[in-house]
Order: C-alpha cells, then structure tokens, then sequence
C-alpha cells in the first residue's frame, strides 16, 4: 500500500474529469454571468453522463491495482 501524496491532483480520478470538462466543454469561452458559467458546467456534465466509457477511461491507471478494500482515505495498492 502507498498513501497518495498531499497536492498531487493528477493522482485523483475526480481531477481527471474536471480537466477533461474543461478542456472539452468549458474552456476558451467567454462566460456573460455566473449562472452562464453553471447551464456550461451542467450542459458539459450532462453530455459527460452520456459517454460512460469515457468517465470509465479518465479514472484508470496502469500502476493502480484495486487488490482489497481498505478504510484508509488516500491509500491506493500498487502492483509491480
């Protein structure tokens, strides 16, 4: 087992996605209001949900092995 560093956002699945909303749906926009922002953040959330092997996708790594189930936050196994 390894504990996740702390500020190492690559390493958390829910990053990913974040990013890939961004990238896809959020960014190199110019945005007339707050509420503008959150119909883009929901629109992009939406079409999201649609592409299931997507959101499959953004959560895996190659060095991440699921072995057991553990009560410690932040703790991952890792196979070799």
């Amino acid at each position: 087992m390894l504990a996740l560093p702390p500020k190492s956002p690559e390493l958390y699945a829910a990053e990913n996605v974040w990013q890939y909303l961004r990238d896809n749906w959020l960014s190199n926009r110019v945005f007339a209001s707050g509420r503008h922002i959150i119909d883009r953040c929901c629109d992009g959330w939406s079409k999201l949900m649609d592409q299931p092997w997507t959101i499959m996708s953004l959560g895996l790594r190659d060095w991440e092995v699921v072995s057991g189930m553990t009560d410690a936050p932040n703790v991952v196994a890792v196979g070799y």
